[in-house]
């Protein structure tokens, strides 16, 4: 049962596969003009003690994540089983890096079957704050390394586009989400949602969706180690911002998981602000692409080999 409804997602979901070619199409185009023929690098990062902390970062990654979101629908009063939260967000990444986020998001409701709302509610508030704090780190290292001339008429429009996002978020969730959910929901549904969660209490989730971004970029910064060059000099603080930048634009580009325009950002922009070569940025950048896709996949692979077998009333 399972099999086919994935099988009638991606029948149903063409346009996304399409763009996940390109989205490869884009890779290898970059690789060119990277210049990168020899890729016994990645035979050898396994060699390597820095790329295995990093992957053992991105695992660290999801054990937050679900305890965040454990957090998150808790204030809520929905009830979540641990365990299968934390499986669930350990099969969810390498779905998110190959489809549409809207499969990775699906996989969250086989939690509560009954309260999509809420549920719902909780992962869009969580994908928020990730793009909240990754745009302050992006901002803050393109202000500061003067990527853009004038930086506050970069800042302006999305800060415009983001309020407008958030009045009238309650119509913009109906419209993404109204085959989840046959009945629309109340009026200003999202802001009154959204009033009651920044009260206080709820401090410590803000600050776990931190640590979550703090812990992808430690990941990437081990990776960077492995790249070796000028990475080597690089201290996390110089490091952090310009890849959050990078992330943003692999996010906001359309291509599943980012992929190719993250990579050619990557490249770009520690070239114009450290001046570290093409071919180096280029090497980081597929062996932060590849620590990523091996550890989730390895870990989605054995997680839905155990959920398949803990939870088959759920999947039958």
């Amino acid at each position: 049962m399972t099999e086919l409804i994935l099988i009638n997602f991606f029948i149903k979901n063409k346009k996304h596969f399409i763009r996940l070619a390109i989205a490869l199409l884009f890779l290898i185009i970059f690789l060119k003009w990277a210049k990168i023929e020899d890729y016994s690098f990645i035979y050898k990062a396994f060699y390597s003690i820095e790329f295995w902390i990093g992957c053992l970062f991105l695992i660290l990654v999801q054990v937050v994540k679900a305890l965040r979101f454990q957090m998150l629908v808790s204030e809520y009063n929905v009830q979540v089983n641990f365990t299968k939260n934390l499986i669930i967000h350990f099969i969810v990444p390498i779905l998110g890096l190959l489809t549409p986020s809207k499969l990775g998001e699906g996989m969250k409701l086989v939690l509560i079957k009954d309260q999509k709302e809420k549920v719902g509610f909780c992962f869009l508030l969580e994908k928020l704050m990730d793009m909240l704090i990754l745009f302050l780190l992006g901002a803050i290292g393109l202000y500061f390394y003067a990527i853009f001339i004038s930086s506050i008429y970069f800042v302006i429009p999305i800060v415009i586009v983001g309020i407008i996002c958030l009045i009238y978020f309650d119509k913009i969730f109906n419209f993404l989400f109204q085959k989840l959910s046959p009945n629309k929901l109340e009026k200003n549904w999202f802001q009154k949602n959204l009033k009651n969660f920044l009260k206080p209490k709820h401090f410590l989730t803000m600050i776990l969706g931190v640590f979550v971004w703090l812990l992808n970029i430690y990941a990437a910064y081990y990776f960077a180690f492995v790249a070796g060059g000028g990475f080597a000099n690089l201290t996390f603080i110089e490091f952090a911002p310009l890849f959050a930048s990078a992330i943003i634009v692999g996010l906001i580009s359309g291509f599943p998981g980012g992929i190719g325009s993250r990579e050619a950002t990557i490249t770009f922009l520690f070239f114009q602000v450290f001046q570290i070569d093409v071919e180096t940025g280029g090497v980081f950048s597929i062996l932060n692409l590849f620590g990523n896709y091996l550890t989730f996949a390895v870990i989605g692979l054995i997680s839905y080999l155990v959920f398949k077998s803990t939870y088959k009333h759920e999947i039958a």
